[in-house]
């Protein structure tokens, strides 16, 4: 049975193009027919940019015709979470208080992809400003009565279905990590610093990370040597070099060294999460991986907190004094639009009502390196599950129709 293009990965449809056996113009063609199969199921994306895609296609194919081929990823589709600004595309965080938002440049980003020639189909449903982790209008590929996960869900269905060969998202608590999961994609949130947030809609700006959803890892990391680098406009960009991060991909892992925290996680989740991630810990230790239980210091307070993103200023006070001498950071967010349109703020997906009462609101993050007694240094890490119920469903039943079914 012939494989259609939109089930390529990127890796495999970069191949076919640089050999001359796949066009541009006809692998978005085919993706741009795959989004019309499915999105009145999935509602992945926020928009879709058909013409624009067609017309950046047929560009790369023209450009490749004349000896003019990039890299791997030209020519590519690419999906671009409505966090993210698009220079003459609508981009609204998936809020009443950006519609109609049309920004006059791209992010560094997707201005980076697009110049390693990647061809924009469209852009991806977000939880509002990246607040949350459903994003209820998307449903999963795999069952559109489940959740897709948030907040980069709508990226995480594209890519998963064929939608795409890969969705940019971003990470603040999960929004990365967390689709990804559920979706049975690849994603990375990389290290802060790494890659550009500029003209990326910011929750929490000491936590705001942004990278890719792909089908594999490999694609992951073609994507990273292009989005990686220093940006001396964002001040939390770190000027190293960037390395290729396809070379380390066949390494042997002897000797890594990867902690599992013992408390709070396997006491919460559910049993066959447990068991696919323990089945992980078992193939990684075969490998050749040194694996160490290790403990999270104040994951009980900070789990009692973690769940109420949004408080009243009565409550916020009382959870700083309990936390700030633990090495808590705090972050306040978005106070100034909830003075300016209280009415629109978190109403459209929380369903919180008016915000006006709403003093601010608090994030909390664990300095896990600082705080663990896992070793530290090169070659170590943290492993456990993300999701303690994979098989949550969504408010909305959309019936049980398969032919949207990922790519196998």
């Amino acid at each position: 049975m012939r494989m259609e293009p939109y089930e390529l990965t990127l890796s495999a449809a970069a191949a076919e193009i640089q050999a001359g056996r796949l066009s541009p113009v006809e692998l978005t063609n085919s993706v741009l027919d795959r989004i019309d199969a499915i999105e009145n199921t999935l509602h992945a994306f926020s928009c879709v940019t058909a013409e624009l895609a067609r017309n950046a296609a047929q560009a790369a194919a023209e450009e490749i015709a004349a000896g003019r081929y990039r890299g791997p990823l030209h020519g590519i589709p690419l999906s671009v979470k409505d966090l993210y600004d698009t220079a003459g595309v609508l981009s609204t965080s998936g809020s009443k208080l950006r519609a109609g938002h049309i920004p006059d440049t791209d992010a560094v980003t997707v201005e980076r992809l697009f110049a390693a020639g990647m061809v924009m189909v469209g852009k991806t449903h977000t939880h509002e400003f990246a607040y949350g982790v459903i994003t209820p209008i998307s449903r999963n590929p795999w069952n559109p009565r489940h959740i897709v996960g948030g907040s980069s869900g709508g990226a995480a269905a594209a890519v998963a279905s064929g939608a795409c060969m890969i969705g940019l998202g971003s990470d603040t608590a999960g929004s990365i990590r967390i689709p990804a999961s559920l979706c049975g994609t690849v994603g990375l949130k990389p290290t802060y610093g790494r890659v550009s947030r500029r003209g990326v809609a910011s929750l929490a700006w000491s936590l705001d990370h942004v990278g890719p959803l792909t089908r594999n890892v490999r694609d992951c990391a073609l994507v990273l040597n292009a989005i990686a680098g220093f940006d001396r406009l964002d001040p939390a960009c770190v000027d190293v070099p960037v390395p290729d991060y396809t070379t380390g991909l066949d390494q042997d892992i002897t000797g890594l060294r990867i902690g599992v925290p013992a408390n709070y996680f396997f006491d919460h989740v559910h049993d066959d999460v447990a068991t696919a991630v323990r089945h992980a810990i078992g193939v990684l230790q075969n490998l050749g991986a040194q694996v160490r239980e290790v403990t999270i210091p104040y994951a009980d307070a900070l789990a009692a907190v973690d769940g109420d993103f949004i408080m009243t200023a009565e409550e916020v006070q009382p959870v700083l004094r309990a936390l700030r001498h633990a090495g808590i950071h705090i972050v306040a967010l978005h106070n100034h639009m909830v003075g300016e349109q209280p009415a629109f703020y978190f109403t459209h997906y929380w369903g919180l009502g008016p915000a006006k009462d709403l003093a601010s609101g608090v994030r909390v993050a664990l300095d896990a390196q600082k705080n663990t007694g896992a070793d530290r240094g090169a070659g170590a890490g943290y492993l456990h599950g993300f999701i303690a119920n994979a098989r949550a469903e969504s408010g909305t039943d959309r019936g049980g129709d398969q032919s949207h079914a990922p790519p196998q």
